[in-house]
């Protein structure tokens, strides 16, 4: 991993370094979205992402899935531009405050494999701070497992969209054995090592997004989390 930052923050506007982002709109995001289905697999870190676009368009209609628990699947859609957008939690391990229903999560890899993918779907992931508490191996052989489904995703339908959403700096009131921002860094290596050469993958670097602005929050505030949604739409989008 370079040491040097990937990017600044201007004006609360993320520059990244080595390109121009485009700044979308709320037409933008219509535009780049319509006829598409995006789908989040991950943790709350990115139903942030997911809460985030379906507040910024107001066409798109939450599904009410009858499901109370906190971690759970959301489902959203837009009949007017004929976009869907849903939110998986992947499989366990899983911290949770309460009792969760198993049935609710979804190993990544397996769902990624039954996938059609095309130019018409957009893949967003997010994994890391669920596994803090165990060792390296746990993560490791998640995202190894899910790295050889999205080689496969790629393979059969090369213009499905990819973007990883790097682990993001959280708060240091926790347990430090056992939630340390270092064991997220050594997942962010990971995570680009795992990644990084499988061409049609992309990333969002959370991780310099909140510790150039010195954020310890395990979910950024709104200014982080609009400027990552515009990253990820600008690697979903580049011909918009």
């Amino acid at each position: 991993m370079s040491l040097q930052p990937s990017g600044h923050y201007f004006r609360n506007e993320w520059n990244p370094l080595g390109y121009t982002l485009k700044r979308f709109s709320r037409q933008d995001v219509v535009t780049c979205l319509r006829g598409r289905q995006v789908l989040f697999f991950g943790d709350s870190t990115i139903v942030q992402w997911w809460n985030h676009l379906t507040a910024m368009v107001p066409t798109f209609k939450k599904i009410d899935l009858h499901i109370q628990e906190i971690h759970r699947p959301f489902h959203a859609i837009d009949t007017v531009n004929k976009i869907t957008m849903r939110y998986f939690p992947h499989a366990y391990p899983f911290i949770c405050a309460k009792l969760q229903r198993a049935v609710d999560f979804t190993p990544c890899a397996n769902a990624i494999d039954n996938l059609r993918g095309g130019q018409d779907t957009a893949l967003a992931l997010a994994l890391g701070p669920h596994f803090t508490p165990f060792p390296l191996r746990v993560f490791l052989a998640r995202i190894f497992n899910i790295r050889e489904a999205v080689i496969g995703l790629l393979k059969r339908s090369p213009k499905t969209a990819v973007v990883i959403r790097l682990v993001s700096t959280r708060e240091l009131i926790l347990d430090y054995a056992r939630f340390s921002n270092w064991f997220l860094f050594k997942f962010n290596e990971a995570l680009r090592a795992a990644f990084q050469e499988i061409k049609g993958v992309a990333f969002v670097d959370a991780w310099d997004m909140t510790a150039s602005v010195d954020s310890y929050q395990l979910h950024p505030n709104s200014v982080i989390v609009s400027n990552q949604v515009n990253v990820f739409l600008n690697h979903i989008c580049k011909q918009g």
